[in-house]
């Protein structure tokens, strides 16, 4: 009976643990793992989006959005619409003093919303490649689409 004991994982063999207690112990563990994991994709997600967006936005106005805004992770949804909706005002500053003469709000904002789109659908790409889409992250990152949309939408140079 010795030589069985030896071959059981050591998970079986713990003493005052009914199979019931350890079954309810592992699935805890589980449950709080699989959150973690939750958190770290939508965390990931939300960079990957701000990402696109400030890369998008340099190559289009030639501003380095990550020495300007605050550097620091986007760890969740809040964040994530806070910087894009300080990126407006930033973009349209800048866009003000490339064109000086002939400064058209209604070009900046169309400008803004084709790149706003563009970097949402390549960072959804991105998600999708590296396997962390999930179809709630996407609902979120269009629902702040709109957001940052209306609020150009309200925006004017000053």
């Amino acid at each position: 009976m010795a030589e069985a004991d030896k071959d059981l994982p050591k998970y079986m063999c713990l003493p005052g643990k009914t199979q019931f207690e350890l079954a309810q112990s592992i699935d805890a563990a589980m449950e709080a793992a699989e959150l973690m994991n939750e958190n770290t994709q939508n965390q990931a997600c939300f960079q990957i989006c701000s990402d696109q967006l400030m890369d998008q936005l340099q190559e289009e106005y030639g501003l380095d959005l990550s020495k300007i805004l605050k550097n620091r992770p986007v760890h969740d949804k809040h964040v994530l619409k806070q910087d894009m909706l300080s990126m407006i005002e930033i973009c349209g500053a800048q866009f003000k003093i490339m064109k000086a003469q002939r400064t058209d709000l209604q070009d900046f904002k169309s400008s803004f919303e084709h790149i706003l789109k563009r970097s949402l659908q390549d960072a959804l790409d991105i998600m999708i490649s590296k396997g962390i889409w999930r179809f709630d992250l996407q609902r979120t990152l269009q629902e702040i689409q709109v957001r940052v949309q209306d609020a150009l939408k309200q925006y004017r140079f000053k």
